[in-house]
């Protein structure tokens, strides 16, 4: 349940050794967390499928952070637990010509563990994690697959998010004693809405081989992709659109000749040739406060900000 991040199991050294960047202290720190983590299911067989109910808790280690420029910023941080709750059924339809799915799930979140980036020290940057006090996770999944004809296949879904920090509160670096309140920065990769529709088509050529046909379309709501980030509607011109994807949906499309022994495709990945972000690295945000009573997060431009996007056509 420990990491460790210098000298593993050589019992002769401390835990954790970190020269400081600037004063050349040697930090040595040692830490262990114990946890259990349980999970119960109860399901129930229906005449046409299964309904569930399960509560689960989980479980990620503390640690210390390796690039910290400060000792302040060393640790520990404290382990990440999570409990969650998931409801729902798997059913077969129709003669088994529809399978459908549904869940709706609740997941609470004690001391999440971010990681953030920001200016600091002789080498630019400060990596650390830290922790949010508690965030939860709601939503609900439908899958449907049918066969609507002889060879032909449509296979739909649909899932709904409600994701928050129900609080995140850090210590103020440029004014000691004040505390920045990040409740409402918006968890990463959490978007509201997502939805897919796959359509596909078998034909059986004289011989025994196929042909099939396959459409595949995605979308996805608006998301950010750092938790490090403010809000959509906050006012920081420039790093909240470029922290984020807004909504887009992707299409694949692909034909198969398929024999006994081999097969033979043509196919377009993202024909449509959306743009988005897949990740996005921030170093050019950090967050101060206006007064002692006043939590609320004021950004501070920093050194750069870069992202990689998605393939092309």
């Amino acid at each position: 349940d420990v990491q460790s991040l210098s000298y593993g199991n050589c019992s002769d050294k401390p835990f954790y050794e970190n020269v400081h960047s600037v004063t050349g202290e040697i930090i040595t720190g040692e830490e262990s967390w114990t946890n259990f983590s349980p999970r119960v299911n109860l399901s129930y067989a229906l005449d046409f499928g299964l309904a569930y109910i399960t509560y689960s808790q989980g479980y990620r280690s503390g640690g210390f952070n390796g690039r910290a420029g400060d000792a302040d910023d060393v640790g520990p941080y404290r382990p990440e637990d999570v409990e969650s709750w998931e409801v729902g059924f798997k059913a077969d339809l129709m003669d088994e010509r529809l399978r459908l799915n549904v869940a709706a799930f609740m997941i609470d979140y004690m001391d999440k563990q971010e990681d953030v980036v920001f200016p600091g020290g002789p080498n630019g940057t400060v990596t650390i994690v830290e922790n949010a006090s508690s965030a939860s996770i709601n939503g609900f999944e439908v899958e449907a697959t049918a066969i609507v004809a002889e060879g032909f296949t449509l296979s739909l879904s649909l899932g709904l998010l409600d994701a928050s920090y129900d609080e995140w509160l850090v210590p103020d670096t440029f004014n000691p004693g004040r505390v920045i309140d990040k409740s409402n920065f918006e968890l990463r990769r959490a978007p509201e809405v997502t939805a897919s529709i796959r359509a596909l088509y078998e034909y059986e050529l004289a011989r025994g081989d196929f042909l099939v046909f396959s459409a595949n379309y995605s979308w996805r709501d608006d998301y950010h992709l750092n938790a490090n980030t403010v809000t959509y509607n906050d006012v920081t011109p420039g790093m909240q659109q470029f922290g984020m994807n807004e909504s887009f949906g992707t299409l694949d499309l692909s034909i198969n000749y398929e024999a006994e022994q081999w097969t033979l495709s043509l196919f377009g990945k993202n024909v449509l040739d959306e743009r988005y972000y897949q990740n996005v690295f921030d170093v050019g945000t950090n967050y101060t406060t206006n007064s002692a009573t006043d939590r609320t997060p004021v950004p501070i431009p920093g050194l750069w900000t870069f992202g990689s996007l998605n393939q092309p056509a």
